[in-house]
C-alpha cells in the first residue's frame, strides 16, 4: 500500500516536474525561432548551434523527446478515469479551480495536439532531416507546403493553450501565491495571448 501511494505521488509530481522542464524548453526553442523578427542571419546564428550531427544535441533532442512522451503517457493515465466516467470531471474542475468544463477540455485536446505535433516534429526537422543544420531557406522551402505550415499553425495555438492552462494547474496544485492568483491568471492569459501573436508573426515572416 505505501510503495503504491509513494508510486502514484510520483506520478503526480512527475507530471508537474515533466510539464516544467518542457515549458522551459519550448519557450527558449520559441524565442530562438523569433529571431527572425530581428533578421534572417539572427535566425541561422540560432540554428547554427542545433547541428544535429553534434551528438550533444541528438542526445538532447531524444531526452526531449522521451520527457514528452512519458508527459504525454502519464497525463493520459491520470486523465482516463474521466474519460471513462465523464460525471467525475465536474469533481475534477472544481478541484483545480477551472471555471468550467471548456478548461478541462481544452486542456487535453491541446495537449493530444501538442505530443503528437511535437514528435512529428522532431522526428521530422530532427532525427529524419537531410540536412544536419535547418536553416530559414530550408524552413522556407519546407513551408511552400501549406499543409505543413498550416498544421504548424495549430500545432502552435494547441501549444500555447496547453502551457497557460497547465501553468494554471501546476499554481492551483501547489496553492501558489492564492492572494494573488486572479493576477496571475490574467498574466498567463495576457502572456499566452502575446505569445500566439508572436508565433504566428514568426509563420508568415517565415512563410
Amino acid at each position: 500500500m505505501r510503495i503504491k501511494l509513494l508510486w502514484k505521488t510520483f506520478l503526480a509530481n512527475w507530471q508537474t516536474i515533466s510539464g516544467l522542464f518542457l515549458f522551459g524548453f519550448m519557450t527558449v526553442h520559441f524565442f530562438g525561432v523569433s529571431l527572425i523578427n530581428i533578421g534572417e542571419k539572427a535566425l541561422n546564428w540560432y540554428t547554427a548551434h542545433l547541428d544535429k550531427s553534434n551528438w550533444i544535441i541528438v542526445v538532447a533532442v531524444l531526452m526531449v523527446l522521451v520527457v514528452a512522451l512519458l508527459h504525454m503517457l502519464n497525463g493520459f493515465k491520470i486523465m482516463w478515469p474521466y474519460i471513462k466516467s465523464p460525471s467525475k470531471v465536474h469533481a475534477y474542475v472544481l478541484g483545480m479551480g477551472y471555471f468550467d468544463s471548456f478548461l478541462w477540455f481544452a486542456h487535453f485536446v491541446s495537449g493530444a495536439i501538442v505530443a503528437t505535433g511535437l514528435t512529428a516534429h522532431i522526428l521530422i526537422a530532427c532525427l529524419l532531416g537531410l540536412h544536419t543544420i535547418t536553416t530559414v531557406a530550408i524552413i522556407r522551402e519546407q513551408f511552400q507546403s501549406q499543409s505543413y505550415w498550416l498544421a504548424m499553425g495549430v500545432f502552435l495555438m494547441a501549444l500555447v493553450v496547453h502551457m497557460m492552462i497547465g501553468m494554471h494547474s501546476v499554481i492551483i496544485k501547489y496553492d501558489f501565491l492564492p492572494k494573488y492568483r486572479k493576477w496571475i491568471f490574467l498574466a498567463l492569459a495576457i502572456g499566452g495571448f502575446m505569445l500566439v501573436t508572436l508565433g504566428l508573426n514568426n509563420l508568415f515572416l517565415l512563410r
